[in-house]
């Protein structure tokens, strides 16, 4: 092969215009339709109507996947996963006093706002509450479970 047929032949590549495609998808022929489509939605057309009207001009499409493929704008379309915040730890620092104002200490102090908050409802009970607890009702429990009256034969 000549390097010069190389040449040539890959500048001809780079210089042939977008060829148009024969056949589209539905989803690409309702993109290319979309500001027409939406302008009959915004006469009072409905999504039936334009399904309706579209397969008797022989695309087939019902009014489902119309609306599908044709969002109304009322909420952003997601493809794939949703994207998951990442946990960032919000750290507020307050600054001692200079060393000339001794009058009021102060201390550092540090908040993490992504350490887990307490459950809502009463405070879990040490095992020493627990244990008074019970010595005030009468509930003593062995292993976690009540004593219960032993069946007679």
């Amino acid at each position: 092969m000549n390097q010069d047929n190389v040449g040539q032949a890959n500048t001809l590549l780079q210089e042939l215009p977008q060829k148009p495609k024969a056949d589209l998808s539905l989803k690409e022929a309702v993109r290319q339709m979309q500001v027409a489509l939406r302008a009959a939605l915004a006469k009072g057309y409905s999504y039936q109507d334009l399904a309706t009207l579209l397969n008797e001009q022989g695309i087939k499409i019902s009014a489902l996947t119309l609306k599908n493929y044709l969002p109304s704008g009322k909420r952003p379309v997601t493809r794939g996963k949703r994207s998951i915040r990442s946990s960032q730890k919000d750290v507020s620092v307050i600054q001692p006093p200079s060393l000339a104002d001794t009058t009021t200490p102060e201390t550092v102090e540090t908040v993490d706002k992504t350490a887990p908050q307490a459950k809502r409802g009463r405070p879990p009970k040490s095992s020493a509450a627990k244990a008074a607890s019970q010595a005030e009702t009468g509930t003593a429990t062995t292993s976690g479970r009540k004593k219960s009256a032993s069946k007679k034969a």
